[in-house]
């Protein structure tokens, strides 16, 4: 028996899709709508104009270049 079947799980169970579904179920009933978000880039990108700032990864502060905007990168985050 593999640890799978011991443990009561089926082998293809992904906690990723589960907690989408639930979310998505949560937000149904609610009667809000779930938007999926590619997640490339979203860290260097700006909120307020979509420019995306490449060189600066792992700085505490996010800067746009185009707009001069400044935010805390653990708020935009």
């Amino acid at each position: 028996m593999d640890r799978a079947e011991n443990s009561g799980r089926c082998m293809d169970h992904n906690p990723q899709q589960e907690l989408e579904r639930f979310i998505e179920y949560k937000d149904e009933d609610a009667g809000n709508i779930v938007v999926y978000v590619n997640p490339k880039h979203t860290s260097q990108r700006c909120s307020k104009c979509g420019h995306v700032n490449k060189n600066k990864k792992h700085e505490l502060e996010f800067k746009c270049r185009k707009r001069n905007f400044k935010l805390k990168a653990n708020l935009k985050a």
